[in-house]
């Protein structure tokens, strides 16, 4: 889907549609903005607090499901400038799979 075709069908939320044309061409849209920079501390210490819970061997970029574990990564989960960019590219039916840090 063209994003004239997902901006016909439901206006773009956030992202403009030269960024949709470049997701669409891509694959990654870079620099949005989602949180606050004063609220990056935490969410940085919550992950090395879960992240130094795994054993050593474990390769971080193959765990997922982080959201189940921790309050703060299911509330970045659903978090609504995230949800108006998935929305953006996708549509407004859509769920959410396992959270990773790849």
């Amino acid at each position: 889907m063209t994003a004239s075709q997902q901006s016909a069908q439901t206006p773009l939320r956030r992202l403009t549609e030269a960024q949709v044309e470049q997701y669409q061409r891509c694959g990654y849209i870079k620099n949005l903005s989602v949180i606050d920079a004063s609220k990056i501390s935490t969410l940085q210490a919550t992950f090395e607090e879960l992240a130094a819970r795994l054993p050593d061997s474990t390769d971080i970029n193959q765990v997922n499901l982080w959201h189940k574990y921790s309050r703060t990564f299911y509330d970045l989960s659903r978090h609504p400038a995230i949800l108006d960019y998935v929305e953006d590219l996708i549509g407004p039916d859509f769920s959410s799979g396992p959270v990773n840090f790849s």
